[in-house]
């Protein structure tokens, strides 16, 4: 391989110039592999013709300039700021910041057609008028540096002020005559404008100041019909003699858009119910706008005109959904998150972190580091963003539901924060496309918008059952029929540019478009084309005798109407049409096999006759990539039918392999269109391959909806082509399925997919863990027998070093330990030291839990608290954030119960940390109940009752009723404690009335034994002893031995009250006696006291003084300041009582300074207040 130039030998295809000559080789020859130059048409060694899957570039001067004289209009743009960015950023980070500055904001150079000329340093110079020509070069220039200025205070505003830095721009702008031309030797050759307007522009530039524009005298003729200037001022500039004389552009006078075909007419009634819906509703709370109609009906275009009447400062979001939308998990929700951030969906994975990262910075403003980071986590979940390793085992330890939840909740914060910064109306256009996960959570998170100042409106072919009307926000569903009689013939007129017409071509029109937009558009186009119309005096009218000759439905008459363009121009819309409603130039070229030049001479009549429309321009890897999308996708639709199935397959296979090609290394986010394209091409290998592909994507993503619909195309596919016994992937397949299934809930599908996978698996590992696994699905609902049945059968046949000998001791433990078996802790104990030799920590984890449930339910404490010990560090070590939690919540309950309360509080509050990690509300309401007590107990009721209302309210978020109903009871208790008896009562009637609700007759029991103790503490009227009673029988019949401990002190001190004092000390001695058996220090001192109090009353006094110096010994061991108050305050009145006066004044000091340790409360207020 030699270079063309100089003859050199080439070691390497790779190498971009030749070593000696210096000449550069821009293409590669795809046939032979040989380096060309970037001039080069056909390969200089074997005459290939040469292609590029990238459209050439302005920005790395790619793009050819005529060398001729002509008028140009030139841009000097410089951005200022990057000195103190330099100051304060790492050099790479800045670096980014430059290039993701420019890529935001040279995006309006490409929409108006300009041409970046070249990069000088912090400075770009754009040309108008240089590649391509319009009639209002200067204009372009002129909007194209104004809405630079837009962007660049958008990007520094949302990119950059939460570090406390901002960029501006200096802009200058001339036109006039110059040269264009190219500069360089034949083969490296870099083109240009010369000549004084390009010096002018630069100098105007230079004096112009941060944030402002300056224009010349040349410009301002140009552009002052359309464009408010400042008055003019005069500017001594370098090198020139005489001033130059500039203007200011203030505003645009007069909308300006260079190819808008759009009329609007007929809609206006609509219109202003659009805008009174948004202005007249209380902007505090978020609207759900709905838009149903045929296609071509109007409502793109209503939605256009009513945006165009908002105020500048409302956020705009527009969302195009297509047909390849459905095939793409949260393909909606992550275009309305990507619009919002302008974040283009092309750009690379670090990017779109890059951008989300610095958006949020914005936003959330005031948050932490931690909520940020895990907004952003959840975020890039949904946008499909790579994870760290910590975000990871979150995920890994989350429940699939507690992962919607968790989405939901962030997308909520995050449009919450949104709409603090922004008043914002998001539109989703053609939202019958939209895929099923996204419609699910649009729906409940809109919900949770319910008071925030967002706008969503959405637009259908038809009423989509996921989003129905909501009860709690303001919806409005908007239907829109056809046009009027008037607004049908005020439309043809103003295409006809007449004043009226005659009733004849009306009829026609009505009988032709039965009053939609679209059709009367493409009728008119059609006898406009065929000059089937008269004008006379205003007046229009159609040709009788060419009215049969007309296509007689709007499928001939849009393709009738294109049927006059060349073969090249219906090539390109054919292909365009494939491709989809969104279409990227950089496909189209290599696809039609036309260069950068030929692609966009074609692209501009389909462009002038409003078909097709520029939607955004952007830089990628230094490469333009220009974005198209066709204006009605009914048209789309109807050149796509046109196409012959033969070509139409061609087509789709030949995009499908560009796509590999181009994104090939980035393959992952084209996953599902790949596929969409290679099942149209009839490619069902190709087919199957990416829906395989991007069901492994959605199961990794937690989209296991999609990954279920994905694997089930894949067989489908697999099964037609008859080598579903042949490919391995089958079995992962039906594995992976039975699993999602299972972790969905779904048994019956699991086992299904389970015993599916089992029929086609030939090794014996992967038998005995799908059997394995139908074993876990038999655990789950409660099918013991028939899971050890399974386990009893492979337990002899896998080998004990096997991981999977781990997972059925484990398995085997935990069923047996349900079953109350014996067996189960000889098991725990055997398969420890054999995991451990394993290194086997996740099924280690499990069974040393198992093995610490085991010991605690057999009084061994000391082991229990060794067992769970080990498990914590297990799970820990393999970052099982689930298991941690539960363990750290079981570790709590014992360290409670045995008396060491610190220990108790410590990994209480690591539960509920852990928890709240990963969005296991259950489990952090379990740790705001288990703490909430510890606080009562220990007196610090504030504390507790702020716990106990937050479970009630995660409670009903989840409709956790039976946690509800305990939270409730326990406020129920503070208040009975700080002394308001009617509170207390409300919240107990209120535990009673869930209790009922939800059938748990343990509430209800609950309820009568906290009011039976009211009535007889208060000496309120009641029957109390029939309340007794009916607890007693609840209590008894769910085995609730703890509130049977509750049972016999109340029921002792009621016996008390009624003079019963032998019937009392022996409830008395029950209760301390249950208390004792299920070790709960706190029950067991309160019944000492109750039995030291009764003593008191019968003269045994020294019984008594002993009952309440082990009462108050506990308390203190159980750092219960409350409960030993209560102690002394006992112990003080029997000192009294026996004139001891010394002894009672020093409990009464010992009450008070525990009362200063725990909150206001009756008890607080009777020591303050006693009096010796």
């Amino acid at each position: 391989m030699i270079c063309f130039n100089c003859g050199i030998k080439l070691h390497s295809s790779e190498l971009k110039e030749c070593r000696l000559c210096g000449v550069k080789f821009e293409k590669v020859c795809t046939s032979c592999n040989f380096p060309n130059p970037l001039m080069g048409k056909y390969c200089f060694n074997c005459g290939t013709r040469l292609l590029s899957l990238e459209p050439q570039s302005s920005i790395q001067n790619f793009d050819t300039l005529s060398e001729n004289r002509r008028n140009v209009a030139v841009i000097f743009a410089d951005v200022s700021g990057f000195t103190a960015l330099s100051e304060k950023l790492d050099p790479e980070e800045v670096r980014e910041l430059i290039n993701d500055c420019f890529d935001y904001i040279t995006r309006p150079v490409y929409e108006l057609e300009g041409t970046i000329d070249k990069y000088m340093g912090d400075c770009v110079m754009i040309l108008f008028g240089a590649k391509y020509i319009h009639s209002d070069d200067a204009k372009r220039a002129v909007m194209c540096a104004m809405r630079m200025m837009n962007l660049i205070r958008e990007f520094s505003l949302e990119r950059l002020s939460s570090k406390g830095l901002s960029l501006d721009l200096s802009i200058g702008i001339n036109y006039g005559l110059v040269v264009t031309g190219s500069v360089g030797n034949a083969f490296d050759k870099d083109y240009t404008v010369i000549g004084d307007i390009v010096n002018t522009a630069q100098r105007l530039q230079s004096n112009a100041g941060r944030g402002t524009v300056l224009v010349s005298e040349s410009v301002f003729v140009e552009t002052k019909g359309i464009i408010k200037y400042s008055e003019p001022m005069e500017i001594k500039v370098k090198n020139k003699e005489k001033t130059v004389r500039c203007y200011f552009p203030i505003e645009i006078s007069a909308e300006y858009d260079c190819d808008s075909k759009n009329i609007f007419v007929g809609r206006e009634k609509e219109l202003g119910l659009l805008v009174s819906i948004y202005n007249n509703i209380l902007n505090t709370s978020t609207k759900c706008i709905n838009i149903i109609g045929e296609a071509g009906v109007g409502k793109t275009s209503l939605l256009r005109e009513f945006l165009s009447k908002l105020d500048q400062d409302i956020k705009k979001v527009w969302v195009e959904l297509n047909s390849f939308s459905p095939n793409k998990a949260y393909c909606t929700i992550s275009g309305i998150l990507m619009n919002i951030m302008n974040i283009n969906s092309k750009e690379s994975s670090s990017v779109k972190q890059r951008r989300l990262l610095s958006f949020l910075d914005y936003i959330m403003a005031g948050l932490s580091e931690e909520e940020i980071k895990r907004n952003s986590d959840f975020i890039g979940l949904v946008l499909g963003l790579k994870r760290d390793n910590e975000f990871q085992n979150i995920l890994n330890s989350m429940s699939f539901e507690n992962i919607r939840k968790e989405i939901i909740k962030q997308l909520s914060l995050f449009f919450t924060k949104l709409s603090q910064k922004f008043r914002t109306v998001i539109v989703v256009d053609d939202m019958h496309w939209s895929d099923t996960n996204s419609l699910q959570i649009l729906k409940e998170l809109i919900k949770c918008l319910s008071l925030v100042n967002i706008t969503f409106i959405f637009t259908s072919r038809y009423e989509l059952e996921e989003l129905e009307p909501f009860s709690d926000i303001n919806y409005h569903n908007l239907k829109l029929q056809p046009l009027t009689e008037n607004a049908i013939r005020a439309l043809v007129c103003k295409l006809l540019d007449c004043d009226q017409i005659d009733e004849t071509l009306f009829g026609e029109i009505m009988k032709f478009t039965n009053g939609n937009p679209l059709y009367i558009n493409e009728f008119v186009q059609s006898i406009k084309r065929t000059e089937s119309f008269l004008i006379i005096d205003g007046v229009g009218s159609i040709d009788s005798d060419k009215v049969i000759s007309l296509p007689n439905n709007i499928q001939s008459l849009i393709l009738a109407n294109i049927s006059e363009m060349n073969e090249a121009e219906k090539s390109f819309l054919q292909a365009a049409s494939v491709i989809g409603k969104e279409f990227s130039l950089s496909i189209l070229g290599p696809l039609l096999e036309m260069d950068s030049d030929e692609i966009n001479d074609i692209v501009r009549l389909p462009v002038r006759l409003n078909i097709i429309s520029l939607k955004t321009a952007y830089t990628a890897l230094g490469v333009v990539e220009k974005i198209f999308v066709f204006n009605q996708d009914m048209e789309r639709e109807v050149i796509y039918d046109s196409i012959l199935n033969k070509n139409k397959k061609e087509l789709h296979k030949k995009i499908g392999e560009l796509i590999e090609a181009k994104h090939s290394g980035e393959l992952e986010g084209y996953y599902e269109i790949l596929f969409t394209h290679f099942i149209k091409s009839g490619q069902s290998k190709k087919a199957a391959e990416y829906s395989y592909k991007t069901a492994i994507k959605d199961k990794e993503n937690y989209n296991f909806p999609s990954s279920l619909e994905y694997y089930s195309k894949f067989l489908q596919l697999v099964s037609e082509e008859g080598s579903t016994q042949m490919d391995s992937r089958v079995l992962d397949a039906y594995r992976d399925m039975g699993y999602i299934n299972f972790i969905m809930a779904d048994y019956g599908a699991s086992l299904n997919n389970l015993k599916k996978a089992l029929e086609v698996a030939a090794l014996y590992d992967d038998i005995y863990s799908i059997k394995l696994m139908i074993a876990d699905v038999y655990k789950e609902q409660d099918m013991y027998d028939e899971a050890l049945e399974i386990i009893d059968e492979l337990q002899p046949k896998i080998k004990e070093e096997n991981t999977l000998y781990g997972k059925l001791l484990q398995m085997k433990c935990n069923i047996l330990r349900i079953l109350g078996n014996t067996d189960a802790l000889t098991i725990a104990q055997k398969s420890e030291q054999l995991l451990i030799k394993m290194k086997n920590f996740e099924n280690l984890a499990e069974t040393m839990n198992q093995a610490a449930i085991i010991y605690y339910a057999k009084g061994d404490v000391s082991n229990s608290l060794s067992c769970f010990d080990k498990s914590y560090k297990y799970a820990e070590k393999i970052n099982n954030f689930a298991l941690m939690a539960k363990i750290a919540g079981n570790l709590g309950v014992i360290h409670h119960a045995t008396g060491m309360i610190s220990k108790a509080q410590e990994f209480f509050d690591r539960s509920m940390q852990i928890s709240k990690k990963i969005s296991d509300q259950q489990g952090y309401i379990a740790g705001c109940i288990n703490l909430g007590i510890l606080y009562v107990d220990k007196g610090l009721f504030d504390k507790a009752e702020v716990l106990f209302n937050e479970a009630v309210e995660i409670s009903r978020e989840i409709s956790s009723r039976l946690n509800e109903c305990i939270a409730v009871a326990n406020i129920g208790e503070i208040m009975f404690k700080r002394g308001l008896d009617y509170k207390a009562l409300e919240y107990y009637n209120r535990t009673f009335e869930i209790a009922r609700e939800i059938k748990v007759p343990l509430g209800e029991g609950i309820y009568h034994l906290s009011t039976a103790r009211m009535y007889i503490e208060k000496n309120m009227e009641g029957n109390v002893r029939k309340m007794l009673d009916i607890a007693f029988k609840i209590f008894t019949e769910a085995e609730e031995i703890a509130y049977l401990s509750d049972y016999y002190r109340i029921k002792a001190l009621y016996e008390f009250a009624e003079g019963k004092i032998d019937a009392a000390l022996e409830d008395c001695k029950k209760a301390a006696d249950i208390a004792q058996k299920i070790r709960s220090d706190i029950r067991r001192l309160k019944a000492l006291r109750l039995e030291g109090r009764i003593m008191a009353c019968t003269e045994q006094n020294e019984s008594a003084f002993k009952l309440f110096e082990e009462s108050i010994t506990l308390s203190h061991q159980l750092e219960s300041e409350y409960e030993a108050a209560k102690g002394y305050i006992e112990r003080l009145k029997l000192h009294r009582k026996l004139g001891d006066w010394d002894k009672a004044r020093k409990d009464l000091e010992r009450a008070r300074e525990c009362a200063s340790k725990f909150d206001r409360c009756r008890l607080r207020e009777i020591i303050e207040e006693y009096e010796l």
